[in-house]
């Protein structure tokens, strides 16, 4: 004998956990609503898993951009340092060239 399921698809979480409740263990309606909540909980983890995906895209191209920068503050960094050696250089020439020409 078959029995007809009733339609849960239009119920909420909710209504549907209530049905579950008052129905009998294991009958065909306690088993239809287990089946329509946890297909509920699989698109809810679906949507979820698809908003991290979007997310943690947007977190590479920001980690991207942040390691583009940061290599570019390097490149500046060293150049700086160059330019100070060489600068550095220059005045040790300069006061020698003070202290041994001029008495």
């Amino acid at each position: 004998m078959a029995v007809a399921a009733p339609d849960l698809r239009n119920l909420t979480d909710e209504q549907i956990w209530d049905r579950l409740h008052a129905g009998m263990v294991d009958s065909p309606l306690h088993r239809q609503c287990i089946v329509m909540l946890e297909m509920r909980n699989a698109e809810k983890q679906s949507r979820s898993a698809s908003a991290l995906v979007a997310a943690t895209d947007n977190l590479v191209k920001a980690t991207q951009d942040l390691a583009s920068f940061t290599g570019r503050l390097a490149w500046a960094t060293w150049t700086l340092a160059g330019i100070t050696v060489f600068l550095v250089a220059v005045a040790a020439l300069q006061a020698y060239a003070m202290f041994k020409w001029h008495p």
